[in-house]
């Protein structure tokens, strides 16, 4: 194992926010992962598991532990007929595309998310009318707390909106299995990423550093919605601004901090609050310590 010490984390989150991890280690094999989370154990120091870090807020004081980078190297595609077995750091994006070019539909409206495939099956990534779980059959991942390899099937994942068993145990996925069909052309299943793809350009703030949605999906409404009727589109703390293109996201201007994204994240809630009685529950992930607390109704 060669650990590094002391890594700036601002390069490796799609936000381009965060300190430093105080070590950081990039895989190759399933037994890279595991003898760096045992070595973590013999240390006492805390693990993070991080991809493309596509969905992380990560704080300005960084990561005090260490931060195993799953997408650099862990990340193989293998099929076999209708079958795709990936690696958790292979990105889903190339799944997608791997899919179409076999004529394979299911996952083709997931075109463009930046994630990997352990986060998306951990998280259940979903875009449109397709989810994550549509295809998956099973996972392998190794438990930190049990310190043993588990393979779940799907039935036995519990996916949900954005949600999964997964997200219930401290985990880091070696691999999972898709199976697929063949339910369309290529050329229908080419369209449609190029029309999802053109549609993400014109809604989306692709051309500035963000982690994609911030806030899950309120029952019988949407938080872009909201956010925007409360008069919040183009709000700024600091360099973290409301998207004037989404209102669900929130856009690093340039030289933004974990806080201002957080404090920013604190004002829309209490605001779409005390304006429509929803609360908003941010679907991005919060990573090391932050000066205020979300949030909560009184």
């Amino acid at each position: 194992m060669i650990v590094q010490k002391n890594i700036s984390l601002r390069d490796k989150n799609t936000y381009q926010i965060g300190g430093n991890a105080a070590f950081y280690y990039e895989p190759h094999f399933h037994e890279d992962v595991i003898d760096a989370v045992l070595w973590a154990g013999e240390k006492k120091i805390p693990i993070l598991i991080i991809g493309k870090g596509s969905n992380l807020l990560i704080s300005d004081s960084g990561w005090p532990g260490i931060v195993i980078n799953v997408s650099s190297a862990f990340n193989e595609i293998h099929w076999d007929d209708n079958r795709a077995v990936a690696q958790g750091g292979a990105m889903l994006n190339m799944l997608v595309n791997q899919a179409i070019e076999r004529s394979f539909a299911g996952i083709e409206e997931l075109a463009g998310i930046p994630g990997t495939v352990g986060g998306a099956v951990v998280m259940n990534a979903g875009a449109y009318s397709m989810c994550i779980e549509n295809t998956v059959e099973w996972v392998r991942y190794f438990d930190l707390i049990d310190k043993k390899v588990m393979v779940r099937q799907k039935n036995e994942l519990d996916y949900g909106y954005r949600a999964s068993y997964l997200q219930k145990r401290q985990l880091v996925v070696l691999e999972a299995s898709f199976l697929f069909e063949k339910r369309s052309s290529k050329e229908e299943l080419l369209l449609t990423r190029k029309r999802l793809q053109m549609l993400r350009r014109e809604k989306q703030p692709l051309e500035l550093p963000n982690c994609g949605s911030v806030f899950k999906r309120p029952q019988n409404n949407f938080a872009g919605t909201l956010i925007e009727k409360c008069g919040l589109k183009g709000m700024r703390i600091g360099d973290a601004e409301v998207s004037v293109k989404h209102a669900n996201f929130i856009v690093n201007r340039g030289n933004s901090s974990a806080e201002d994204v957080r404090n920013l994240i604190i004002h829309i809630q209490k605001n779409v609050y005390e304006q429509t009685g929803v609360l908003l529950e941010p679907e991005v992930i919060f990573i090391g310590e932050f000066q205020h607390n979300l949030f909560k109704p009184e």
